[in-house]
């Protein structure tokens, strides 16, 4: 988790992934990227592959 400015906080999701909700094969790194309000309201999420927009 990272407050960028005082509009911001970014929280970076890591997911486990079970054989029953696999992740496609051409993703190497899977990961979230959550950016919130400081109060906590989500706006936005953001799936990501090695720290890149997928």
């Amino acid at each position: 988790m990272e407050r960028r400015n005082d509009q911001w906080v970014d929280i970076e999701l890591f997911f486990e992934l079970s054989e029953a909700t696999p992740a496609p094969d051409n993703l190497i790194d899977f990961s979230g990227l959550v950016i919130c309000t400081p109060e906590g309201s989500i706006a936005q999420i953001v799936p990501q592959d090695e720290d890149c927009d997928c």
